[in-house]
């Protein structure tokens, strides 16, 4: 009998401080209403703010530019730890017959406060988006950008969304307003501490009770 519960002591603790025994868990963050949209320069009158558009319109044509902003929620990310994978998902609706595109992410973005029209410009290169893309969803890895950002403290993940200037060019994909919002996805591996510690319980109180009777 002692045996067993020597046994399931060994478990517990193995479960308890042995890294990536728990289980894979998946946590996402949408974009909100307020956190993407894009921003229409027009070469005169027409500058503007287009926040409440079912789509995010990025574009160029000589002297018209549409660029697309979005941000996510970091506060209630898994721990940058635990932390397998993470990426940008959006949901291309449009394209033109030239598209070449990119997507690009600000690290360290102290400002940032989840409003997209804040117009946060990206410094690193995450994906493009071409004339090769297929429409529904799409997927851009970004690991590890936002785990640094996560380890700096950082509350809000910003992208942009560009294209080339040359001749005319273009994409759609759709927004928070549409109901398709775009996403960062978390996999995780969560610390197993509940099951261990019930097993590391169960073989304690085995244990005080098996000595309890032999006494």
């Amino acid at each position: 009998m002692r045996k067993i519960f020597t046994l399931f002591l060994s478990i517990a603790l193995y479960c308890l401080f042995t890294p990536g025994t728990g289980l894979t868990a998946t946590y996402i963050v949408e974009a909100q209403n307020i956190g993407d949209g894009y921003y229409q320069w027009h070469n005169g009158p027409g500058k503007e703010w287009r926040g409440s558009d079912s789509y995010i319109n990025v574009s160029y044509y000589s002297g018209y530019e549409d660029t697309g902003y979005s941000q996510y929620d970091l506060s209630g990310a898994p721990d940058p730890s635990l932390i397998d994978s993470v990426s940008l998902n959006l949901n291309l609706s449009l394209k033109d017959v030239y598209c070449y595109g990119f997507i690009r992410y600000l690290p360290n973005a102290t400002g940032a406060n989840g409003h997209a029209s804040q117009r946060l410009n990206g410094t690193q290169t995450v994906g493009t988006i071409s004339t090769a893309s297929e429409i529904g969803w799409l997927s851009f890895d970004v690991t590890d950008l936002i785990k640094t950002d996560l380890e700096n403290g950082l509350s809000w993940a910003p992208f942009s969304f560009h294209v080339s200037h040359s001749g005319y060019t273009g994409y759609r994909f759709k927004s928070a307003e549409s109901g398709d919002a775009s996403y960062l996805e978390f996999t995780y591996t969560p610390v197993p501490v509940p099951g261990a510690v019930w097993l590391l319980g169960s073989g304690m109180i085995g244990l005080a009770v098996f000595r309890r009777r032999r006494q």
